[in-house]
């Protein structure tokens, strides 16, 4: 089942992307793309979109690769609002809640491929938070990015 957004459960301000997908890799191309106008819309500089969607793909590839295990039923839903200068980036899905303690990037000086998405997003956001998820969702992750 998929879930909808409920009634005033959305980032602040105005709506600028408001979309869902199929939780699978070859849909986050076109949810970047979608990422990318939304910020430019929103009035972010290339340099400021470019970092949101760096983020915004990243979490999305979190939540496709821990929270479903590559499940091509899972969904996610993505929101991006503006309000006073500042970009809201919402992430939704229906996995298990999350347990924050396991959150955690793996060592920069560990090269090799994978482990850096969280590393990534809080590079290019200014904050990252999980808020209590709506009914029918199992987390939502908010990311705020300052416009330029």
């Amino acid at each position: 089942m998929h879930a909808k957004t409920p009634v005033n459960s959305r980032p602040p301000g105005e709506l600028v992307l408001d979309m869902r997908s199929a939780a699978k890799p070859e849909n986050l191309k076109q949810i970047r793309t979608a990422v990318r106008d939304a910020a430019l819309g929103a009035g972010c500089s290339e340099s400021c979109a470019d970092e949101i969607v760096i983020a915004v793909n990243e979490a999305c590839m979190n939540v496709i690769e821990h929270g479903y295990a590559l499940d091509p039923n899972g969904v996610l839903t993505v929101q991006l609002s503006a309000q006073n200068g500042t970009l809201f980036a919402w992430l939704g899905d229906q996995c298990k809640p999350i347990d924050l303690s396991q959150l955690k990037s793996r060592s920069l000086e560990d090269i090799r491929p994978g482990g850096l998405g969280v590393h990534f997003m809080r590079e290019c956001m200014d904050d990252i938070k999980f808020l209590p998820p709506p009914p029918g969702y199992g987390n939502l992750l908010q990311m705020t990015k300052t416009i330029s």
